[in-house]
C-alpha cells in the first residue's frame, strides 16, 4: 500500500464508517503557490473522486496563506488550512474543519539564488470533524498532514531559484519533514522534494510542476511504496496587486488515483506594496 495511506488509512476508516460510505482503501505550505511576492493568497480545491461519494457542489478545501516581509529577503510565513464536507444524503450533517496551522519562515532572494524554508504545523484540527478530515486528506494530499488530528510536523527545506533573462523562472527545493503522532505512535520521517517552472508575461503567469514524498523510516518498503508523486499547472492573472488564478493537480499514483482522479480549483492573491 501507498505511504500515503499507511500513514492516514486510521482516519479514513473511521471517516468513511462516520459518513456511511462503503469503500476498499486499496486505493509545507503551498506547492505552485500562486504568490511568490510578499502579501496573502487564498486557495480553493475541489476534489474529482474516482468514485461517486454523492458529495456536494460545496465540498472542498481552503488555504489562506500570508506573507509578512521582515527584510527584503526574509519572510514570515502563516498558513490557515480548512475543509468543508457535506452530502446530498440528508441523514447526514455537514462538517466544517480548521485544520494544523503552518507558520515558518522563508528566505528568498527577489532575483536568482538561494532559498531556504523552516516551520511547523501545530496541531489544532479537532478529532470530532473525521468528515471533513478524511476529504481534506485527500484532496490535498501534498498537504495531507494539516488535516489530520493529533499530528505536530516539523520541517525545512533549501534550494535555489534561477531567473532567465526572458522572465522564465525555475525553482527547486528539498529537505526533510518529521510527522510526530501526540497521542501515541511512530513518527515518520520524509524527504520532500519539488520542482517547479514559471513563465511570467505581463499580464499572465504560467506555471507548472512536479513534486514528491519519500518515506525514509520504512524500511520493508519497496521505493515505489515509499513515494508519492504530484503534477500540476496553474495560470495566473498578474496585473495589478490583486492576481486571481486557477490550479489544476493531478496524482501520479495508484493508489491514490483509486479515490481521486484531479484537483482543480480558483484562487486569489494580494501582493503587499513594496
Amino acid at each position: 500500500m501507498n505511504i500515503l495511506f499507511r500513514l492516514i488509512k486510521p482516519a479514513l476508516m473511521i471517516a468513511f464508517i462516520i459518513a456511511g460510505t462503503a469503500v476498499s482503501l486499496q486505493a509545507q505550505t503551498g506547492w505552485l503557490y500562486p504568490l511568490s511576492e510578499r502579501g496573502i493568497s487564498l486557495e480553493i480545491f475541489k476534489g474529482d473522486f474516482s468514485r461517486d461519494y454523492d458529495f456536494t457542489f460545496a465540498t472542498s478545501n481552503m488555504f489562506l496563506t500570508g506573507h509578512f516581509p521582515v527584510s527584503d529577503a526574509l519572510s514570515i510565513i502563516f498558513e490557515l488550512p480548512y475543509s468543508h464536507v457535506d452530502r446530498k444524503n440528508s441523514d447526514f450533517d455537514s462538517q466544517n474543519l480548521l485544520g494544523n496551522p503552518y507558520i515558518g519562515i522563508k528566505s528568498s532572494p527577489l532575483s536568482s539564488g538561494t532559498i531556504f524554508s523552516a516551520g511547523m504545523r501545530v496541531p489544532m484540527a479537532p478529532d470530532n470533524r473525521l468528515g471533513a478530515s478524511e476529504t481534506g486528506i485527500i484532496v490535498s494530499f501534498n498537504r495531507f498532514e494539516a488535516f489530520i488530528p493529533d499530528l505536530f510536523t516539523i520541517g525545512a527545506s533549501i534550494g535555489g531559484r534561477s531567473i532567465s533573462p526572458d522572465n522564465i523562472i525555475f525553482e527547486s527545493m528539498i529537505g526533510p519533514t518529521m510527522l510526530m503522532p501526540t497521542e501515541g505512535g511512530d513518527g515518520e520521517l520524509y524527504i520532500d522534494y519539488r520542482g517547479e517552472l514559471w513563465i511570467k508575461t505581463k499580464t499572465v503567469d504560467f506555471g507548472f510542476g512536479l513534486s514528491g514524498r519519500y518515506l525514509l523510516t520504512e524500511s520493508d518498503l519497496s521505493f515505489g511504496e515509499r513515494t508519492v508523486h504530484i503534477m500540476g499547472f496553474a495560470v495566473n492573472l498578474s496585473t495589478g496587486r490583486l492576481q486571481p488564478g486557477i490550479h489544476f493537480r493531478a496524482p501520479l499514483d495508484d493508489d491514490l488515483q483509486d479515490v481521486l482522479d484531479f484537483v482543480y480549483g480558483i484562487n486569489f492573491a494580494y501582493r503587499f506594496e513594496d
